[in-house]
């Protein structure tokens, strides 16, 4: 595991499920940040596009 603290009400959990737990956890936060990485360089080429088409204006 990930040496996190483990609340009062899982610590009756067996190890397995605590394990699964975790990972699911990791799974969306880390999901959360391709997200948010996939954004970040949708715009980054949107921008770049824009620049583009504002120096053939130009």
């Amino acid at each position: 595991m990930c040496g996190r603290i483990i609340g009062d009400q899982r610590n009756n959990l067996n190890a397995e499920t605590l394990e699964m737990l975790t990972c699911i956890q990791d799974w969306f936060a880390a999901e959360k940040k391709i997200v948010r990485l996939e954004r970040l360089m949708n715009l980054q080429a949107q921008v770049l596009r824009n620049m583009k088409n504002i120096r053939t204006i130009f």
